[in-house]
């Protein structure tokens, strides 16, 4: 259906109903309210209005979030350009529908833009109307591109407890370490998916199967191009999984199994990290799977009933990689070593305590396993897969700081923040992050899962360690207001200060400081 159609079939609805319903349309958070990043309260009222609502069984929402963006030095280097700033802006008109008891639906509509930041890809004449091809100074290879498209497209079919949402949809768990929207970002993750939930007052249980919608710039260096195509590296990644939650007056408690399937052309290796030219060992079949746990006391709107919080949260990924280890040419050809396997680990501890009314402190430790020597047969750097990148509400201490520095990926951070009430809706939040490797031999790996290359780490623990292991630490201000309904502020200032790994490697070229700051502007009605 095209846009044009769509509207017209919108402005129908809205002709044959009545657009400020008194009858409100209740549509569960999970899974109507997923596409965007808000404010805790703003959540709330955007579930809870009426403004733009066609009847008692069907209705309309818009936003808009235009954030400004600036960085600088995050090379850490005295030479090299490491200054960039954009404007961002993300749009939403969605229809969702109750029609019965046993059937709903919704549709989004999501345009991504970067301000000024719309070109012609190579060889285009700009006969057939305006690009999409586009990204953010100054890289034009990097960065969001412009893009209009269907964020979400999903029917809900209801018998009872039990339900099944097919279609595009948001897929998101526990503290979306693992699975998340990414709203922060311009377009967010989508899935094309079949999700079977069953829900109680005390256990809610979720299986799917499911692959992410966008064909590049996938978390984590994930592909989702789902036919065969043997120019592409990975051909298709499909996901699924069985999540549970059991849900006790004072705990809830999760259990988990993601699977992650590829089918891919691997990338050999020599034992020093060169690609291998001329060694091929075919299109291989790659698994990788992730058994969790968390708990926590965060259980009512992700708060304690007292003053003091906790969570912890462990995983354990096991897996084949479906190709062997590479040990060099004889002279029929090369020789291959033992079968190269995932087994990597994750753990969270987070804890908080409500001091005063309006002051609360807390604090995280996270660790993210790496691997030492990457050219052997086992695998050990944790993979966060579709995780979320940048932090949730309430709290603030999930990620690994503003700035959006590093993956869950060869990590051992500790941080501190704290949230200050300063008056009814206006919240400011200070963190400090410390970051180092896991793993000194390993990757300080970027937010969207790739190595950055800031650390010259070592392919062979054969090698030792001579890049350091503390990558960073960061200092970030935030103030969150939310003075007027249904739009949000926010303003937020980071200064990171780069450590031993970064500073070997940049020797008398190093300049530590780096900085960050944004200005949003969030409404949804």
């Amino acid at each position: 259906m095209s846009l044009r159609k769509f509207l017209l079939f919108l402005s129908l609805l809205i002709s044959s109903g009545t657009l400020f319903s008194q009858d409100k349309l209740s549509l569960p958070a999970d899974p109507f309210y997923r596409s965007q990043l808000l404010l805790p309260r703003q959540s709330k009222d955007l579930q809870e209005s009426t403004l733009l609502q066609i009847n008692e069984s069907a209705k309309l929402g818009f936003a808009s979030r235009i954030r400004f963006e600036q960085k600088e030095n995050a090379k850490f280097s005295k030479t090299l350009d490491g200054s960039s700033s954009f404007t961002g802006q993300t749009s939403q008109v969605w229809f969702a529908a109750a029609p019965t008891e046993n059937l709903a639906l919704k549709i989004t509509i999501h345009d991504s833009r970067l301000w000024g930041g719309s070109r012609l890809p190579s060889g285009d004449t700009g006969a057939y109307g305006l690009s999409t091809s586009v990204s953010s100074a100054p890289n034009a290879a990097q960065g969001d591109k412009n893009f209009t498209d269907i964020r979400e497209a999903f029917l809900v079919l209801s018998h009872q407890n039990f339900h099944a949402i097919l279609g595009r949809q948001i897929l998101a768990f526990g503290d979306q370490r693992l699975f998340g929207g990414r709203n922060w970002l311009n377009g967010g993750n989508s899935f094309d998916a079949a999700r079977f939930s069953y829900k109680s007052s005390f256990w809610n249980s979720d299986l799917f199967i499911a692959t992410l919608t966008e064909n590049s710039n996938g978390p984590n260096s994930l592909n989702s191009f789902s036919v065969s195509d043997t120019s592409r590296q990975d051909s298709d990644t499909y996901t699924g999984g069985w999540h549970n939650v059991l849900v006790f007056s004072d705990l809830v408690i999760e259990g988990y199994w993601f699977a992650l399937f590829r089918n891919r052309i691997p990338v050999i290796r020599d034992s020093n990290g060169n690609v291998v030219a001329n060694v091929t060992n075919g299109r291989v079949k790659d698994h990788k799977h992730t058994f969790g746990s968390r708990i926590t006391n965060r259980v009512k709107t992700g708060k304690p009933d007292g003053k003091f919080d906790y969570t912890f949260e462990g995983a354990i990924q096991i897996g084949d990689s479906g190709e062997d280890t590479y040990l060099g040419n004889s002279g029929s050809g090369p020789l291959w070593g033992e079968r190269k396997t995932y087994f990597s680990g994750m753990f969270v501890a987070q804890t908080g305590y409500q001091i005063l009314d309006s002051l609360h402190l807390g604090a995280q430790w996270i660790y993210a396993s790496g691997d030492n020597d990457r050219s052997d047969a086992k695998n050990r750097t944790f993979d966060p897969m579709f995780g979320n990148r940048h932090s949730l509400f309430p709290y603030w201490n999930i990620y690994q700081g503003e700035m959006d520095a590093a993956s869950t990926r060869n990590l051992m951070g500790y941080s501190f923040n704290v949230l200050w009430e300063m008056v009814e809706n206006w919240q400011m939040v200070v963190t400090i992050q410390d970051i180092h490797k896991a793993a000194a031999n390993d990757a300080w790996y970027g937010a969207n899962g790739s190595s950055n290359q800031l650390t010259g780490e070592n392919w062979s623990s054969s090698g030792g360690n001579s890049t350091g292991e503390h990558n960073y630490t960061e200092m970030d201000m935030v103030l969150l207001a939310y003075p007027i309904k249904y739009c949000s502020f926010s303003l937020g200032v980071s200064v990171i200060y780069a450590g031993s790994a970064v500073e070997s490697l940049r020797k008398s070229d190093f300049a530590p400081w780096g900085e960050f700051a944004y200005f949003t502007v969030n409404a949804s009605i």
